[in-house]
């Protein structure tokens, strides 16, 4: 959240500006409210003290003016296109929550309410030297609670507002293409550090690829994701323990780290796809490994263990160097211009076409990739690292229509939703 006085960036001003930007959200509860999306912080995201007591003074602030309870922080959301703060608490759909919980009285509300907020302090990473006394400490009424958020809000925040300052550090750079490179670039002025334009050499956004990336407890990986997506490989470094360094060019442990990571991701992405499949009310079927990516080099003669083990340590590779992530995941972060969100469409289209010639099988025909879980981009350089180019990849599971027309009546929609998600400009 902004200072007074400080400015909002830019970047802001995108159609599709608040994200739930957890990889997996509760299951268990209704879809967010209309408008709106859940308060969902990732797990690289540090909530600042100012926006966490914002978001729980205006939480109270509901509270107060009704006889909802909250018992569950999946309740909480905030308003999706705007461009401050602004909290909404979800009592209609209470009876939804499979956690629902009902207060016997007055202080057992006060008291629900101060273990969720607790529970969201915790899951934005805030220090546990932040002084949020007031959720630890009995408290008779919301009225009570609400004067003793207030006045910690109040010792940070003279002003006391704590409903007109700007989202801050959510910002989405646009990626595009310039000079043959994919480069952060954006026509908005007032543009905040991490909004700068400039080529993009890697893809540092947490995503399910990232967080299997960064599963090993010895050394901590997180030491070795770039600042900044526009550092290039040849300033990543990091300082051993033994006074030595660590480069993508020497000893580079995710590299070491990486085996197996592709492996993993694609069966949790199993898992979403058919959980997608039930949603969207389709079928789900075996897709072939050759079409989910092309790697670079490919052993003689070509088999289909080949293609997999090919194709797995090729995405492994690039994982090594934070350059693959879920499209979903990416769009917590990024926005993409129209030519790129149309190139990973037509890969799509081409990576769908080459699995029907390697498999005409009848379910074939209604193959398309139509869903987040199905799709990953891939940050790819190319002519030697001069140029580079975003691409798109896909799992050995594939959704299922039943015939060819209505797999691309739902391909077109998917596609459809990404150009609205990423923020193109129509």
């Amino acid at each position: 959240m902004t200072s007074p006085g400080e400015e909002i960036c830019g970047s802001l001003a995108t159609q599709c500006l608040v994200w739930d930007r957890r990889i997996e959200c509760d299951r268990g509860c209704p879809p967010p409210m209309p408008g709106c999306v859940r308060l969902g912080f990732g797990n690289a995201d540090n909530v600042t003290l100012r926006l966490f007591l914002a978001v729980a003074l205006q939480a109270v602030d509901q509270l107060m003016k009704s006889q909802g309870t909250l018992f569950s922080p999946e309740q909480i959301h905030v308003v999706r296109h705007d461009i401050h703060p602004m909290v909404r608490l979800d009592f209609s759909n209470a009876a939804r929550y499979v956690d629902r919980k009902k207060a016997s009285d007055e202080a057992a509300r006060v008291s629900m309410a101060q273990a969720v907020l607790v529970k969201v302090a915790k899951n934005g990473h805030l220090t546990p030297c932040d002084p949020i006394g007031p959720l630890k400490t009995f408290m008779a009424s919301m009225n009570e609670l609400w004067e003793a958020l207030f006045k910690t809000y109040k010792g940070i925040e003279p002003s006391g507002d704590y409903k007109s300052f700007y989202w801050k550090g959510i910002c989405r750079p646009v990626l595009g293409l310039g000079d043959g490179l994919v480069e952060a670039a954006s026509a908005e002025k007032s543009l905040c550090p991490r909004c700068e334009p400039g080529p993009v050499f890697s893809l540092p956004v947490w995503s399910s690829v990232m967080e299997l990336s960064l599963s090993a407890k010895s050394p901590d990986l997180r030491d070795f994701v770039p600042a900044d997506h526009r550092v290039p490989m040849c300033e990543w470094i990091v300082l051993a323990s033994d006074g030595g360094e660590y480069t993508p060019y020497g000893e580079w442990p995710p590299r070491d780290c990486k085996d197996g990571i592709w492996q993993k991701e694609m069966c949790a992405m199993r898992v979403r796809v058919k959980a997608e499949a039930r949603r969207q009310g389709v079928q789900w079927s075996r897709y072939p490994w050759p079409s989910t990516w092309k790697p670079e080099q490919l052993d003689s003669p070509v088999t289909l263990r080949t293609f997999q083990e090919c194709i797995q340590w090729d995405l492994d590779e690039r994982a090594a160097f934070w350059r693959v992530a879920n499209l979903g995941d990416l769009l917590k972060s990024y926005r993409l211009s129209s030519e790129v969100v149309t190139q990973l469409e037509k890969d799509a289209l081409e990576l769908i076409d080459t699995a029907q010639n390697i498999d005409p099988c009848k379910h074939g025909r209604g193959w398309y990739i139509g869903s987040y879980p199905q799709a990953y981009v891939v940050l790819e350089p190319t002519d030697g690292g001069r140029t580079s180019r975003l691409c798109l990849a896909t799992g050995p599971v594939c959704l299922t229509a039943q015939n060819k027309e209505e797999a691309r009546r739902r391909h077109t929609k998917f596609w459809d939703q990404v150009r609205n998600d990423a923020g193109c400009k129509t």
